[in-house]
């Protein structure tokens, strides 16, 4: 008995010929009756009108089964593949009809110990993992005769696409998930939806680091510059678990600590809260943010009037507030910010620029780089707020660091 070449027939091309009745779905179970009537009954030709049938009317099914008549349907392809000789796809259905009904047994009297399908039936005891198909906005995915958007890999399923008001739009039988229609999947994501929502990174940053202090109290303080290079490590992660809120985290230890002097390292660090939006291009997503938060900065200044000044530092805790924009997706991402640091959450002391960008490795893992520029200016006060000079620093820093985006 030779069925392959209409087994073989896709869902759409069987509807292209199909007169659909009224009720689909009792349509589906009068040839599924038929088919395993005809198998019975060793009737060629009845079960290749049968299988004819069946398939034209898998394709004209406008409601979604009940569950009960679903564990049928993969029964009976279970046997129209197994008679055409498609082990493989047999199987898959067989996998499926356990799954829906764990109690289903095959007839003993028709297919005894031995028996090809029987052997095909003990086998079939594994459903294998499911994939995601992506979503079909505004329509949904039916599989199995429930609303999801992931699908069996390994077993056969029930397809359908079901229209906002219900409608059924779309009917398959698949032995495959790659014989999922195109309908859009994957195409559309909400504006909320963000690639990943944790970027975590730890690296190693290189740095220089200079300063040009000017004073206006000579007896207290002394003109001094220099410049120095270091560098350090660097931790930086980001919550983005919506496109429209989000959180910086970042903190580096670095030397040198003194420009002039030398040596020495420093801490620094800043928290913000990312507040914005994004929308998508394909599967990229354009986003933007404004940034608000704070910054752990260090500052030291030289006085003395011998030849070797003394240094003297201080840690520095500011507002941020600044704006970031860039774009991002599954694999690799590309962003500036920047930033504006206000010395008593008042004064403007400092700007801050970083360029930044990432590409995916293998699963989680991704390599990340960035280059980073702060340039400040501070006034230099005596305790009792006497003006005493002013210092500008220029720190630069590069990064390169291991990342970690899930």
């Amino acid at each position: 008995m030779s069925v392959a070449a209409w087994v073989l027939l896709t869902p759409l091309e069987a509807h292209a010929s199909a007169v659909c009745g009224d009720d689909t779905t009792a349509t589906v179970d009068d040839t599924l009756s038929a088919l395993w009537e005809a198998y019975a009954a060793v009737d060629e030709a009845q079960f290749d009108r049968a299988g004819k049938n069946l398939t034209a009317a898998i394709a004209c099914l406008d409601v979604v089964p009940s569950p009960v008549q679903i564990s049928r349907l993969h029964q009976g392809m279970a046997l129209l593949s197994f008679v055409s000789g498609q082990t493989r796809a047999s199987r898959r259905s067989l996998a499926a009809a356990r799954l829906l009904d764990p109690g289903w047994k095959l007839d003993a009297r028709t297919f005894p110990d031995g028996h090809p399908l029987r052997d095909l039936w003990g086998q079939a005891t594994d459903p294998g993992p499911v994939d995601d198909i992506g979503r079909i906005h505004p329509d949904r995915w039916i599989v199995d005769g429930y609303e999801r958007d992931d699908a069996p890999v390994e077993r056969a399923f029930l397809l359908q696409v079901q229209a906002e008001d219900g409608e059924i739009l779309w009917s398959g039988y698949l032995w495959s998930f790659e014989e999922i229609p195109d309908r859009g999947q994957g195409r559309w994501k909400s504006p909320l939806a963000t690639p990943h929502a944790l970027w975590l990174s730890l690296g190693l940053q290189g740095r220089v680091l200079s300063a040009d202090q000017r004073t206006d109290a000579p007896d207290v303080l002394r003109d001094q510059a220099g410049t120095a290079v270091g560098g350090g490590l660097a931790l930086q992660a980001r919550f983005t678990p919506l496109s429209v809120l989000g959180g910086e985290l970042a903190a580096a230890v670095a030397s040198p600590g003194d420009p002039v002097l030398g040596g020495g390292s420093e801490p620094s660090g800043h928290a913000a809260l990312l507040v914005g939006g994004g929308g998508w291009a394909g599967a990229l997503q354009p986003y933007g943010a404004l940034r608000a938060g704070v910054s752990l900065d260090h500052g030291v200044a030289w006085s003395g009037v011998d030849p070797v000044p003394t240094a003297g530092d201080w840690m520095l805790v500011s507002m941020l507030i600044g704006a970031e924009g860039g774009i991002r997706g599954d694999r690799a991402r590309a962003g500036l910010a920047t930033d504006v640091l206000l010395a008593e959450a008042t004064v403007p002391w400092a700007g801050r620029v970083r360029l930044d960008g990432g590409w995916a490795l293998i699963g989680p893992l991704a390599v990340e780089g960035a280059l980073a520029a702060r340039i400040g200016s501070q006034s230099i006060e005596d305790v009792d707020g006497t003006p005493l000079g002013h210092l500008g620093d220029t720190d630069v820093r590069v990064t390169l660091a291991l990342a970690l985006w899930n």
